[in-house]
C-alpha cells in the first residue's frame, strides 16, 4: 500500500506517514494509483454532498464542493492551470515559458483561468440532473486523475528537474495498464454506457492538449498536469451535461 499512500500525499494535502521516508522509486511509481485516489476523493463529495443538501440549497452546496475539492488538494492543480495559461498564451519562448511557469505571481491569464474554471465548473455542476448527480461527482475525480496517469506514461518532461520529473523517470507501460485496469474497474461498478463514451473524450482531449503542450514547451511539467486534471474535470461534467439529455 506504499504506492497508495505516496500517490494520497502528492495528490491531497493529506499526511499518512512522514515524507522523508518515502522511496522516490515508490513515489514514482505511485502514478499508477491515481485513479484510486480519485476513486477516494469523488466517495468524500459524495458524503459532503449528501449533509450539504440537508441543509444548504444547491447552488451554495455545488460551490462549497468545488471550493472543498480545492482545498483537500491543496490547490495544486488550478495552480498549475493558471501557471500553464500565463505561460503558453504568453507569446514567449520555450525557455520564458518554462521560467513564467515558476513565477510566484499570476498574469492576468491565470486569473482568468482561476475565475473561468470556477464559474464553468459551478454552471455544469448545478445543470447536471439530481440522478446523475453522485455518478458525476465520481467520475469528475476519477477520469481526471486518470488522465494525469496517461499523459505520464506517453508524452515526455519538458525540464532536466522538478517536482513531478520521478513521475516520468520512473513510468512504464505495466504502470499504465495497471492504471487503466483500475480505472475500468471502477467504471464498471457506475452500469452506465455514458462512462465509457466520457472516457473516450478525456483520453482524446488529454492526448490532444498535451501534443499541444509538447509543441509549445517540448513536453509536460508538473503544472501542465495539474492543469490537464482541471480542465478534464470541467471536460466530464460538460460530457456529462450533454449525454444526459441522450440517456435520459
Amino acid at each position: 500500500m506504499n504506492g497508495l499512500t505516496s500517490a494520497i500525499q502528492f495528490l491531497t494535502v493529506l499526511r499518512i506517514k512522514n515524507e522523508s521516508s518515502q522511496d522516490t522509486r515508490k513515489l514514482g511509481e505511485s502514478s499508477l494509483y491515481f485513479p484510486v485516489v480519485g476513486a477516494l476523493l469523488g466517495i468524500g463529495l459524495i458524503a459532503l454532498d449528501k449533509i450539504l443538501s440537508l441543509v444548504l440549497p444547491p447552488l451554495l452546496t455545488n460551490l462549497i464542493l468545488i471550493f472543498t475539492l480545492l482545498i483537500i488538494t491543496g490547490a495544486m492543480h488550478i495552480d498549475g492551470l493558471a501557471d500553464s495559461c500565463d505561460a503558453l498564451f504568453s507569446g514567449k519562448t520555450k525557455e520564458e515559458m518554462l521560467s513564467i511557469m515558476r513565477e510566484v505571481h499570476l498574469g492576468t491569464f491565470g486569473i482568468l483561468a482561476i475565475v473561468a474554471i470556477i464559474l464553468f465548473k459551478l454552471a455544469l455542476l448545478s445543470s447536471i440532473p439530481h440522478e446523475l448527480r453522485h455518478f458525476s461527482l465520481v467520475l469528475m475525480a476519477l477520469l481526471s486523475r486518470y488522465s494525469m496517469s496517461l499523459a505520464i506514461t506517453f508524452f515526455p518532461y519538458a525540464r532536466s528537474e522538478g517536482k513531478a520529473v520521478v513521475f516520468f523517470q520512473e513510468k512504464s507501460l505495466k504502470n499504465f495498464f495497471f492504471s487503466t485496469a483500475i480505472t475500468l474497474i471502477i467504471l464498471m461498478f457506475s452500469f452506465r454506457i455514458m462512462s465509457l463514451a466520457i472516457l473516450f473524450f478525456t483520453i482524446a482531449f488529454t492526448f490532444f492538449a498535451s501534443f499541444w503542450v509538447k509543441s509549445k514547451i517540448g513536453g509536460l511539467t508538473g503544472d501542465s498536469l495539474g492543469a490537464l486534471s482541471e480542465l478534464n474535470e470541467a471536460l466530464i461534467l460538460l460530457s456529462i451535461v450533454v449525454l444526459s439529455k441522450v440517456y435520459l
